[in-house]
């Protein structure tokens, strides 16, 4: 009796939510007086506010969302979503030599009809941490965490205006996270990125691994030598020598801003007197600061010195930028509702602890999805392609992000966002209507 009084109440609650449309809860990170971090994350995890937008309503919505997936792991908890925008980053991303490094080549993807409170947390990274290969229970190698590109994950250990660590209550492992493509955009391909130049200081390249393996997470430079250690490649990239492991994990991001002027102030590497392409760029950087004493006591990490570079891009590079603006989610297995409360979902959260629930659309093959966007992409700059057949060399790879992101020079424009979300939501549709085949996974189980 006492449940379904309680019910009803919440629901009443969620309905005069909805009629004054005034979030139940304020924004942790849109008022007019920020708070400091340790402070807002204490709201946060008291369930006194949430990661609102400007235009959030803080109300339950559903949302349509796509998965990039092996076909053995085909359970939504515990997995990163994206729009169709958001998707569609992710599969350039890539394209262009990064990411996915678990994504075997027999991949499926998923749409989900995902309905969620509307009381947004932080976006947290959802891997595997063993063999996803393995067909017995592969859903549950999957984590979710801030530092999760290699689980185990570190514990968060500073709280900042985008992540919390919650270790009372752990709404962070609750609550939908959601962000903005985090890459901001479409990559410059790793093949046509600048190789490093030998150094004659282990600290650039240590700094580079730290950051790449989030080791800078870690609470204190000790342990973040031990995260080093934890990583073979990692500690490859440093070597034996404890100063430069140390300088390495004292990486400060708080000033990165900063960090990128200190490149220009530091090194002759300018535009357009010394440099002429962004690979001369890096490569000047890198040289300059790898035997600076005033870049290893800034503490900067060495992203820095690719941003830097990176902002002449415009002037070097004949891309435009692609800027899709698709927004990825995490979805963590604690705040999964199992019993759906219906109506209720955004009142029961903190009665119930969860803030989600996904029901499957249709699943199709990767390839029928990405060869129709292929195929319109390479039609765009159809006589690169012909010049350049070899699908593994360099020039490929120029063809075609080329043909995607455009090119100033050759008055080609960038593919419009609305052009490729047609390629990809259309994909979903009835096979009849023009659609992919429904795929149905050998180990899925549920709706």
């Amino acid at each position: 009796m006492g449940f379904l009084w309680w019910l009803a109440a919440a629901t009443a609650a969620v309905a005069a939510s909805l009629e004054t449309h005034v979030p139940p809860v304020p924004s942790c990170i849109n008022g007019s007086h920020p708070q400091p971090p340790d402070q807002m994350c204490a709201s946060f995890c008291n369930g006194q506010c949430a990661f609102l937008g400007r235009n959030d309503t803080g109300r339950p919505e559903v949302l349509d969302l796509y998965r990039v997936t092996p076909a053995n792991a085909t359970s939504p908890a515990n997995k990163n979503f994206g729009d169709a925008l958001g998707d569609l980053e992710f599969y350039f991303y890539i394209r262009s030599g990064e990411g996915g490094k678990f994504l075997r080549g027999d991949n499926i993807v998923g749409r989900f009809s995902v309905k969620v409170d509307g009381l947004w947390g932080p976006y947290l990274k959802c891997n595997p941490r063993g063999d996803v290969t393995n067909t017995s229970e592969p859903d549950d190698n999957f984590l979710c965490d801030y530092a999760c590109l290699d689980p185990p994950c570190p514990p968060l250990v500073h709280n900042s205006s985008e992540a919390c660590s919650c270790p009372g209550t752990h709404r962070e492992h609750e609550t939908v996270g959601r962000e903005h493509n985090p890459l901001g955009g479409v990559p410059v391909p790793l093949s046509l990125r600048p190789t490093i130049p030998p150094l004659p200081s282990g600290y650039l390249n240590c700094t580079e691994a730290v950051v790449k393996y989030e080791c800078d997470y870690a609470a204190s430079v000790d342990e973040c030598v031990a995260c080093i250690g934890r990583h073979n490649v990692t500690l490859r990239a440093c070597g034996d020598d404890a100063s430069v492991q140390g300088a390495a994990c004292r990486v400060d991001t708080t000033n990165y801003t900063e960090c990128i002027h200190a490149v220009e102030t530091l090194t002759s590497c300018t535009r357009p007197t010394n440099v002429a392409s962004y690979r001369e760029c890096f490569a000047c950087a890198y040289r300059a600061l790898g035997t600076s004493t005033e870049w290893r006591d800034s503490h900067c990490p060495f992203l820095a010195i690719e941003d830097f570079c990176l902002s002449g891009m415009s002037e070097w590079w004949p891309y435009k930028p692609l800027l899709l603006e698709g927004d990825w989610y995490s979805l963590p297995a604690e705040g999964e509702c199992r019993a759906e409360p219906e109506a209720a979902i955004a009142a029961a959260k903190q009665e119930m602890g969860c803030s989600w629930t996904a029901s499957l659309v249709k699943f199709v093959n990767e390839t029928c999805i990405t060869d129709r966007v292929d195929k319109v992409v390479m039609s765009r700059n159809s006589a690169c392609f012909d010049g350049c057949p070899d699908t593994d060399a360099v020039c490929w790879q120029e063809c075609y992000f080329t043909g995607l992101a455009g090119n100033a020079t050759a008055g080609l424009e960038p593919m419009t966002a609305d052009t490729l979300q047609q390629l990809w939501v259309s994909s979903f549709q009835a096979e009849s209507d023009g659609g992919c085949p429904t795929l149905i996974p050998p180990h899925h189980t549920g709706e």
